[in-house]
């Protein structure tokens, strides 16, 4: 399997320090299900706040988005680099919530310049940025011959240099764009930002250089900034991810990301089981309990959700 089997336990965080990472385990419970509010059932309450989310287009980002709109988000920035996406996406998000705000911007995470303008629009337009989560990421080109990725031999500069340009550069770029407009929020705003890592980060792969590396510098340069920016009114947390059913797996194991859009929610978690994957909205209810003004004592945390075959 390319994931691993779904944690069904309720969700009931415990801490359990591992080696260079606090992770608080945070179980998933299960699918939202379409329309639901999770006001009602976990008491978050996104009402007037701001998010920006990368990697927003689909997958995790794209579920963290709808998972916001139920909660009242004021607006919805999302930025990705599959702007054919957008109309569909924006549709998604205002059949969920019509008073939820939303923007779809092209951005190229791995171009600071790119994100700094994306940032300061944000905060120019919707006057602050409460919440950030940063999605997007990219694995290593899956060879044909047998689905994984290339070896130690076979791994090249440009290969290397593209997946740490969106996993590692993309997270520290939009990070300090995030962090320079939130630290001048007004007291008792209450901003954070989740940075999407991967249990790739903890467990050594010799099918997973290039990700496996990238997320760690992922998951290791969240725990630096919060470090940094203790006492500054922001709070700052990875999560770190098994196995999801987004349209990076699907496409690894040669299966259309669009026969899902119009396929039976049960059918599509009866796949996503069958892979041994995680469905995106199981992440994004990590992302947005991060998010939310329910854990302001969390800073610094790395919450795994799900599991991850490294048997090789």
């Amino acid at each position: 399997n390319l994931c691993t089997s779904l944690n069904n336990s309720a969700l009931s965080p415990t801490v359990d320090h591992t080696p260079n990472f606090q992770v608080l385990q945070l179980s998933s419970h299960g699918q939202t299900e379409p329309g639901a509010s999770m006001v009602s059932k976990s008491g978050i309450d996104m009402t007037g706040r701001v998010f920006s989310i990368t990697g927003g287009a689909s997958g995790i980002g794209l579920a963290t988005a709808q998972l916001l709109a139920r909660n009242g988000a004021a607006a919805i920035w999302i930025a990705d680099v599959q702007s054919e996406l957008f109309d569909k996406v924006r549709k998604k998000l205002n059949d969920i919530n019509q008073n939820t705000k939303i923007y779809l911007d092209k951005v190229d995470v791995g171009n600071s310049a790119e994100v700094d303008q994306w940032v300061q629009r944000i905060v120019a337009e919707s006057g602050g940025l409460h919440g950030a989560a940063n999605v997007a990421g990219v694995a290593a080109t899956y060879r044909h011959t047998d689905g994984e990725q290339p070896s130690t031999l076979e791994m090249d500069d440009d290969e290397w240099r593209r997946v740490f340009r969106v996993n590692a550069d993309g997270v520290m770029y939009c990070t300090r764009a995030q962090v320079r407009a939130m630290v001048k929020m007004d007291k008792g705003s209450n901003p954070a930002i989740v940075n999407v890592s991967s249990l790739a980060a903890t467990k050594a792969s010799a099918t997973l250089l290039a990700y496996a590396a990238s997320k760690a510098a992922c998951a290791h340069f969240t725990q630096c900034v919060a470090k940094d920016l203790a006492g500054r009114g922001l709070r700052i947390n990875s999560v770190l991810p098994g196995g999801v059913w987004t349209p990076m797996v699907m496409k690894a194991i040669g299966i259309s990301p669009d026969s899902a859009d119009d396929a039976d929610p049960v059918e599509v978690a009866a796949q996503a089981q069958n892979a041994g994957c995680i469905l995106p909205e199981e992440a994004a209810e990590a992302i947005v309990w991060l998010l939310s003004e329910n854990c302001l004592q969390l800073n610094g945390i790395a919450v795994p959700i799900g599991e991850m075959d490294v048997s090789r």
